[in-house]
């Protein structure tokens, strides 16, 4: 079973909307059959504790590291510190890398380092893509 690590833009977003949202890339990833993470749902446990942010992106590493998969949701053109910081870790560390990215959005950054890219054009279109996806 593959297991795949979501990447996602946090800072400057909705935290209840993107909770939900990163929940339905969840469940694709699930149906098709996938073990996944994302650090959205330790969000309540890094807030309780304090965790800093160097702290978070220690665990954001480590759930990389046993993950098959990294897999970067982007939806939005700005630009996530975070997400940058993943990416590069990824790519050092020579792991699979998918780009789920609205179709509108053309120039990224995740775009010119990332060769397998899925466009999609709302949720929908992106369940149809992710659930059918093997690794």
């Amino acid at each position: 079973m593959t297991r795949v690590f979501i990447s996602y833009r946090f800072s400057g977003e909705d935290k209840d909307k993107l909770k939900k949202t990163i929940m339905q890339v969840h469940n694709f990833i699930g149906k098709a059959g996938h073990e996944h993470y994302s650090t959205i749902f330790d969000t309540d446990q890094f807030t309780n504790e304090n965790w800093s942010g160097k702290k978070i992106m220690e665990k954001a590493f480590k759930e990389i590291d046993s993950s098959d998969v990294v897999l970067f949701f982007v939806r939005s053109p700005k630009i996530s510190q975070g997400m940058l910081i993943e990416l590069g870790y990824s790519l050092a560390n020579k792991k699979k890398i998918i780009l789920a990215i609205k179709e509108n959005i053309k120039d990224s950054v995740f775009r010119r380092q990332i060769e397998e890219v899925i466009e999609f054009k709302n949720m929908a279109d992106l369940k149809n893509k992710l659930c059918g996806l093997e690794f």
